[in-house]
């Protein structure tokens, strides 16, 4: 018998979210006989509400808007609860799929309160959820905050160029102790650490991009492992505090993004290799950053 196909997991959407997980547990490639297989992939997490679909939705159709772009592979991590508000744009190719979550990381591991920092933990899961992951040359995580406006292929080529590497994007420095900062802290850093942290920036874990390696899988594992032994449940923490942990101070990183992404702030006081216009801020409101990420294409789109 045939295993189903991401097309059934479209249709029976409708079921519950247990029996969506069996079946993705089933999942098989979509390349059908005689298509090509697709080098290039990205990736995305979403949950919370179902305002969240709506970004998403319009980030892939950005990527997706120019032709050099349309032979990448889309994964989306999913919140199972959020399968039935999926609806089929006109404009979705049909190599974007959707892997529903499943239960990897703890629920006393994350704020129960904010199911978006649990959306955005999952993208440590890329590698337990979609094991086909290991097909490809080249992985891009975007968080669905992003504008894509150029091609993706020369930042793929960079990735591949330093394959031992998470390749990111550094943020500037928020203070001199930037492991007081919410998204480095909650961690027992040693004085050693400490004094790291205070003399160069964190970078973001808003995207990143890695050749798809059983070294770089055992790299997420152990970040992941990092994740399990977290106890606290007084304070805040994200996922981009144990990624910096873990890559930034064993000096695993790669600052090659840097140079193909932007915040829309900057976008126009940048040249023609940005490829990402970011719309940052955790505590925004989804719909006010959506509307924002409209404004800012339509104004991208008029004055090509």
């Amino acid at each position: 018998m045939a295993r189903p196909s991401w097309q059934h997991i479209r249709i029976l959407s409708f079921l519950t979210p247990c029996l969506l997980i069996l079946c993705a547990l089933q999942l098989e490639p979509r390349y059908f006989e005689g298509k090509k297989k697709l080098d290039w992939l990205v990736y995305m997490s979403v949950g919370g509400s179902e305002e969240s679909l709506k970004m998403m939705d319009f980030a892939i159709s950005t990527l997706y808007w120019h032709q050099e772009n349309t032979d990448i592979q889309t994964i989306v991590l999913i919140d199972p609860k959020l399968l039935s508000g999926l609806v089929e744009p006109h404009n979705r190719p049909s190599h974007v799929d959707f892997v529903p979550w499943e239960s990897l990381i703890p629920t006393n591991s994350i704020r129960k309160r904010d199911k978006k920092v649990v959306s955005s933990m999952r993208k440590l899961e890329i590698f337990n959820a979609y094991p086909l992951i290991h097909q490809f040359k080249s992985v891009l995580y975007l968080d669905i905050d992003m504008v894509i406006v150029n091609s993706l292929k020369p930042l793929y080529k960079t990735v591949t160029s330093d394959a031992k590497k998470l390749h990111v994007v550094m943020e500037s420095p928020v203070s001199l102790e930037p492991y007081k900062n919410i998204f480095y802290s909650n961690l027992d850093y040693t004085d050693v650490e400490k004094k790291i942290m205070s003399t160069r920036p964190g970078f973001s874990a808003g995207l990143f991009a890695f050749v798809p390696s059983k070294e770089m899988e055992i790299h997420f594992d152990k970040v992941l492992q990092l994740v399990y032994e977290h106890k606290s449940e007084i304070h805040e923490f994200y996922e981009q505090t144990h990624m910096n942990k873990y890559f930034g101070l064993n000096s695993i990183v790669n600052e090659s993004l840097s140079q193909y992404y932007t915040s829309q702030q900057e976008y126009n006081k940048t040249g023609t290799r940005v490829v990402l216009a970011h719309f940052p801020g955790a505590n925004q409101e989804l719909d006010l950053k959506y509307q924002r990420m409209k404004h800012f294409w339509k104004s991208f789109i008029d004055c090509i």
